[in-house]
């Protein structure tokens, strides 16, 4: 039986080379520029979020200020 450098036989080897290219091809693998995308979509997705906040907010200090002052 021929062996391999790593201790495995030559058959296993190749066995388990061929399962890790099966999922590596498989896997769907986020790049850089797919988060960086994802982070602009977020971003725009917020923003208005952040405005209505923070109108909300200031509504909230004035009826507050006008009851006490």
């Amino acid at each position: 039986m021929e062996r391999s450098t790593r201790g495995f036989a030559a058959e296993q080897a190749e066995g388990i080379s061929d399962a890790l290219k099966d999922v590596m091809t498989v896997a769907e693998i986020a790049t850089k520029h797919d988060i960086q995308e994802l982070r602009l979509e977020f971003k725009a997705e917020i923003a208005p979020l952040k405005w209505g906040i923070g109108i909300c907010a200031a509504g909230i200090i004035s009826l507050v200020a006008k009851a006490f002052f």
